[in-house]
């Protein structure tokens, strides 16, 4: 049965099904409060239609202003039915601007607004901002139409070229474009849609996408009309307040597809609890449809791996690509297929160019498909420039053809013609609408890579905007997610970055903007190998934004070059010109220097060097950072390193600007090693042994850093026993904060560990007692250390020491209901190593149990020394004792923690710092629901008084590293100080 339009399709469900309900909105995202039929949907329509019909609103635009709920159908079917033109929108915010408003309104020349009687009072009272706006427009509330008005309509002349709505996107709020939706294009859309997701009258949705969205409109009100299926709605803020909403309606309501955006998935696993997730059954979902912004194959494991435990499927992820110029959708995956995600190669991606890669590495990244067309459309990759249809293995921008295609720009014909009137430069194929997007075709994939106007092109590569803006907004937590813009500005001739990122709102007060700026500029560095020219951090709310809620990139730009954004702070390097400065020294004349000036001579000139090859007045930057973090991409390295090698006569080797990684350590190096003499006849600088890190010898104290006048932290490790993570945390806390690491018996491979915890701290506390004999002594321990460092406490608290702090990490108090018991064998042991400094590293290590399974034990080890050699975990020196030590110390920590039981407890004062987030191999072998349910997880049964607890994000691991460290050690800091404070005022301290 095909109809030509949803006036007749509608019409045609309420004669047939006229009690069906088809919509239910929560009030308050958990409570039904309303509900429509078919029959009740088409009396409502026919009524507000004969309102319209009476005023001469017949091909009239309207403008659709709702609060979230079912008034909203009812005033867009009524539109329909009247043969008016409705344009759905937003209310205006309190303190938001009507001029995005205003330019809708005058562009459509819109005379009619319809929204409820509860919102009218207030929309009258933002228009009369504005007299011109409040007397062109009529402002009505639907909800006060008389239902018996109806009888009163007349059914409109409607073709296929008929104009359904106007659906408003823009680049910019001041030039708004009204994007026309005819029923023809509507109704193929919703065929698509209909076909690819097998929709039936079985089929059951939940939504809580806004309708002043395309995609929001289409999913939660005109499709569900189409394919004859009900619909549960409930409002944006209900979901963003508690996500848990969207999820627990799914579960209720047996819900067979829902859409959000990558950032609800998100949303879904960081603000859901183990004992929410344990209530919800979603193996009704068979399309978690994903679409509006960029699909990230981490959200996609990540969701998976949460949600697995409540029947989700992995085959349900289904992404999907499209564009309010075709609708709502253009492409679309196969139903019950899992998503198609590929590695492909960096280097050539960034010239545009696809290779498809086996595996992962360093060299390769991930991009998800969103999918293939459908009935038919056509799909194309064409060259922007050539207007030729690009060969499979290359990026190109997308065109499309379809009748879902909108029928172009209201009253904008030159930008139609640009958008909408795409032809082939070789074959005179078109008309082609031009998406602007850039992607590649493979294997009838498509793949969506960026926008082609966004794109930044630095030094010849290519960079995607929304990728760096990933890695910014996960840089620091006092950034807001999904709000952020990355754009390149011409300075001197050259393309340079910046980046605009909003901060959250609980961050303005006391934002530390060096802080967060040195958090970028380290994490687009290390991430992207580039410069971020500047920063700045915007107020909350205030980025710019298109109707449908992406960020706009380039009135951002606009923004920045005339200075017209809200900006709460900002960081932007000022060029410098160091010509006209004295030029790098060269090697005689230091070492005609004294060496008491020496030092502090090239460390002057190496940081005129550095600034020189930033372009940055030295004063910028904060030269205790690492360099690489100050923007130095390796185009850069390369140059300094040239540079220093011609100056001092030598050969550094490539990697020294990695090994020593700050001006002082640099310069320090320099100095000793390269200064120290003349150089041989080869002039190699080699990195001397004893500069290397040790691989192989033993000391339980390790002087992580050991300057300042603060009593020392002492900090244990978790079961692999070995300190090297903990450097970070240690750097965050200060220089003036001595930290002091305490790593296991055996890692050497030569003495044997340990094996039970008591002997451990007994180990530790001679070592500690050997630079301070006496209390107060300041604790602490991550996973498995913490339960060292508590029973550090009890054995000096027998011996009448002072602990004036224990800090515990996200590990479970020994109790006897709470025990951590594990079993592995070498092999596994190998694995979780690998495992956990893959975590810790953000990086995935190939070690699996069945590989190694397969090698002889030999084979095995020096398989895993490989593996952890390329990330940096083991010197390249090391060898399989290193590995060996490694798996010596775990099992036997494991089997000490399996033991421990504290027999007489001495309590102490305990501040518990425990994780946001809850990895799913966490939970499967350690963090049982029982503890989760404990916010103190049992430590306020072994406390003298209430635990202090801080909430850090992350998970267990990734606690522990970059940004979410920097969370965790400003809130240890506060801890140490109130503690140091106290023992200052001669009293027990509280942590």
């Amino acid at each position: 049965m095909k109809f030509s339009n949803l006036v007749d399709l509608l019409h045609y469900r309420s004669q047939n099904q006229p009690d069906q309900k088809t919509y239910t909105f929560l009030q308050d995202g958990e409570t039904i409060s309303s509900s429509l039929t078919y029959q009740e949907l088409e009396l409502q329509a026919r009524a507000i239609a004969a309102y319209l019909q009476s005023i001469n609103a017949t091909g009239e635009r309207v403008l659709l202003l709702y609060p979230p709920g079912l008034e909203f159908i009812a005033g867009f079917f009524g539109c329909l039915y009247a043969g008016a033109i409705a344009i759905p929108a937003y209310p205006p915010r309190p303190n938001q601007s009507l001029s995005r408003l205003e330019a809708i309104a005058t562009d459509a020349e819109v005379k009619v607004a319809f929204t409820t009687s509860s919102l009218l009072v207030y929309l009258e009272s933002r228009f009369d901002e504005n007299p011109e706006l409040a007397r062109r427009m009529h402002l009505l509330a639907t909800d006060n139409i008389a239902s018996d008005l109806g009888a009163d309509w007349q059914k409109p002349t409607l073709s296929s070229d008929t104009l359904a709505f106007l659906q408003y996107t823009s680049g910019s709020t001041g030039t708004p474009k009204g994007v026309m939706i005819a029923h023809s294009n509507l109704m193929h859309n919703l065929a698509m849609s209909h076909k690819s997701g097998e929709l039936t009258s079985n089929s059951r949705t939940v939504t809580w996408l806004p309708f002043g969205h395309n995609t929001g409109l289409i999913v939660g009100v005109i499709q569900p009309v189409y394919s004859d299926f009900p619909v549960t709605i409930m409002s944006p803020l209900d979901f963003l307040q508690k996500p848990l909403r969207w999820l627990m309606a799914i579960s209720r309501y047996k819900a067979t597809q829902s859409l959000a955006p990558n950032f609800a998935y998100d949303m879904a696993c960081f603000q859901t609890t183990a004992e929410q997730r344990a209530m919800l059954d979603l193996s009704s979902w068979e399309l978690a449809v994903s679409g509006a912004e960029p699909v990230r194959a981490e959200t996609i494991e990540r969701f998976v791996a949460t949600f697995t435990q409540c029947g989700f499927r992995r085959e349900a992820f289904n992404p999907g690509y499209g564009m309010a110029e075709s609708v709502v959708g253009i492409s679309l995956g196969l139903k019950k297929q899992p998503a198609v995600i590929q590695n492909i190669e960096k280097a050539a991606f960034e010239q545009n160019r696809v290779v498809v890669a086996v595996g992962e590495s360093e060299s390769t990244q991930k991009i998800v498909g969103c999918g293939r067309t459908w009935l038919d459309q056509k799909i194309l990759i064409v060259n922007p420039e050539s207007l030729i249809q690009c060969p499979p293995e290359e990026v190109g921008e997308i065109w499309v053809s379809s009748p879902s295609v909108a029928q172009g720009y209201w009253n904008r014909p030159d930008a139609t013609k640009e958008t909408f009137h795409g032809y082939l430069a070789d074959t005179n194929e078109g008309p082609f609408l031009r998406t602007g997007d850039l992607g590649f075709l493979l294997d009838k994939e498509l793949f969506v890579t960026g926008r082609l106007k966004d794109l930044i092109i630095i030094r010849g590569r290519n960079h995607y905007p929304q990728d760096i803006e990933f890695t910014v907004e996960k840089s620091h937590p006092a950034l807001q997610p999904s709000c952020s813009a990355a754009f390149s500005v011409e300075v001197e001739s050259e393309e340079r970055l910046v980046i605009a990122c909003e901060v959250k709102q609980t961050y303005l007060e006391k934002l530390n903007v060096d802080q967060v700026v040195a958090a970028i500029r380290q994490a687009v560095s290390q991430q992207h190998d580039l410069q971020v020219y500047a920063v700045l951090l915007l107020n909350t709310g205030s980025i710019p934004k298109t109707g449908s809620n992406k960020i706009q990139r380039h009135a951002c730009r606009v923004g920045f070059l005339d200075g017209s954004l809200d900006v709460v702070a900002s960081s932007i390097h000022k060029e410098f010109n160091v010509i006209e400065r004295q030029v790098f020294p060269e090697r005689k004349a230091l070492l005609d220097t004294s060496p008491e000036k020496r030092q502090g001579l090239l460390k002057s000139h190496l940081q005129n060097l550095i600034s020189k090859i930033l372009t940055v007045d030295p004063s910028q930057l904060d030269w205790q950072q690492p360099l690489t973090s100050m923007g130095l991409d390796s185009l850069m390295v390369i140059e300094l390193t040239n540079l220093l090698e011609q100056s001092l006569g030598c050969s550094l080797g490539s990697t020294v600007i990695f090994d020593y990684p700050t001006v002082e350590a640099l310069v320090d190096y320099l100095v000793k090693k390269v200064l120290s003499s003349e150089p041989s006849e080869s002039s190699q600088a080699e990195l001397p042994q004893d500069d290397k890190p040790e691989a192989l010898s033993y000391s339980a104290l390790v002087a992580i850093q050991s300057g300042g006048s603060k009593p020392p932290f002492f900090c244990v490790p978790g079961s692999v026993g070995t300190t090297f993570y903990l450097h970070t945390l240690a750097l965050h806390l200060g220089q003036d904060q001595p930290f002091y690491g305490l790593q296991a018996l055996g890692l050497d491979d030569e003495a044997q560990p340990y094996t039970k915890i008591e002997e451990i701290a007994a180990h530790y506390i001679e070592a500690l007692q050997s630079i301070q004999p006496q209390g107060p002594y300041f604790l602490g321990g991550h996973s498995f250390g913490g339960k060292v460092a508590f029973e550090i406490s009890q054995q000096l608290l027998s011996s009448g020491h002072q602990v004036a702090l224990l800090a515990v990490l996200d590990i479970p108090a020994p109790l006897p209901n709470q025990p951590i018991r594990v079993d592995w064998d070498d092999i596994q042991c190998m694995v979780e190593l690998a495992s956990l400094f893959g975590r810790l590293l953000g990086k995935k290590l190939e070690v699996s149990y069945n590989d190694l399974a397969l090698l002889a034990p030999d084979e095995q080890v020096n398989y895993v020394v490989e593996q952890l050699k390329i990330v940096n975990v083991l010197p390249s020196e090391a060898g399989t004792k290193q590995v060996r030590g490694l798996v010596k110390v775990l099992k036997a920590n494991l089997q000490a923690m399996a033991n421990y039981m504290p027999q007489e407890v001495y309590p102490t004062r305990i501040a518990f710092f425990r994780a946001n987030e809850v990895h799913p191999w966490d939970a499967a072998t350690w963090l049982s629901d029982e503890v989760l349910r404990d916010s103190t997880f049992g430590w306020s049964q072994l406390s003298i008084e209430a635990v202090d607890i801080h909430f850090v994000p992350g998970d267990h691991v990734t606690m522990m590293v970059e940004p979410h460290v920097q969370i965790l050690a400003e809130r240890l800091r506060v801890s140490l100080e109130r503690a140091q404070a106290h023992v200052l005022a001669n009293e027990v301290p509280a942590s």
